[in-house]
């Protein structure tokens, strides 16, 4: 059974949502040394490619071995790596195992990822009231992911009554706790007014953060703001930079018209300086 390509990103962007960010080497030396936090924290990196060439594969057999000395999170993300089958077979009896050890050893995020699997179907029974139930346990206990998840039930009324304002309730705590696709999508409920008060600026402020994280359709949204002035002030140039950190080709073609060599060349500099900044985690 194959998930859908939107759930797998999901998956993948709130496995190692908690790693903490340490020196490449000395987190490798731990590891090889059979410190179980730091293979998992290694698994991580291989998982994002943040100071290392990404290799699913190796983080895979990190977390394996994290996994195998008990270590909760990483039985999570082990767990999701049979879920969305990148870096190990998917195999959904694992997958479902996996979370509930993790969750009997403590891990609040993996009762998001079991969640998914009840709401999707995969190795258990289809059931959104039960996904909501786990989302909920794993948002109460502070997880941005278990938060996010619960304003996706209740934006689309899976598993719950549509309630717009109570999805913008749990995406705000979600987006707090720095979970980029949060931020995302409450930038665009302040752009268009869905489940709160229309704000253009502070949907701008939003846009930005998880633009800031790397988030490519946050990107494209932000630059679109600046393009039309819309919560910012009007700025070609910037909109330019941020379509061109987006990757949006025909987006960048497009405000290239009316921009003089100069301006060209000026938003070519901020694209750089954007997309370096974004690379080492200072933007």
């Amino acid at each position: 059974m194959l998930l859908p390509r939107p759930l797998v990103a999901l998956l993948l962007v709130f496995g190692c949502l908690h790693a903490e960010d340490v020196k490449v080497a000395e987190l490798r030396q731990k590891a090889a040394q059979g410190d179980a936090a730091a293979q998992w924290s290694l698994g991580c990196l291989y998982e994002s490619g943040r100071g290392v060439a990404a290799d699913p594969v190796e983080a895979v057999r990190w977390f394996r071995k994290s996994a195998d000395q008990g270590h909760a999170p990483a039985m999570n993300s082990l767990g999701i790596a049979h879920c969305t089958g990148v870096g190990a077979p998917m195999d959904a009896d694992s997958a479902v195992r996996l979370f509930r050890e993790a969750i009997a050893k403590g891990c609040v995020a993996a009762y998001s990822s079991l969640g998914i699997c009840h709401s999707r179907g995969f190795g258990v029974k289809r059931d959104q009231a039960e996904a909501v139930r786990l989302y909920r346990l794993a948002a109460e206990g502070g997880d941005p992911a278990g938060q996010y998840n619960l304003w996706d039930a209740y934006q689309n009324g899976r598993g719950v009554p549509r309630d717009p304002v109570e999805a913008v309730r749990w995406c705000r705590k979600s987006a707090e706790g720095g979970y980029l696709m949060a931020q995302h999508n409450l930038g665009n409920c302040y752009v268009s007014g869905q489940g709160v008060e229309k704000d253009l600026a502070e949907g701008a402020k939003w846009l930005r953060k998880a633009a800031e994280q790397g988030g490519a359709p946050s990107q494209y949204n932000l630059a679109v703001l600046h393009a039309r002035g819309m919560g910012v002030p009007r700025d070609l140039v910037e909109a330019y930079a941020w379509f061109k950190v987006a990757k949006a080709n025909d987006a960048v073609a497009s405000v290239r018209k009316g921009l003089t060599p100069e301006q060209v060349a000026e938003g070519d500099q901020r694209a750089e300086k954007i997309t370096q900044q974004i690379l080492a985690g200072t933007r």
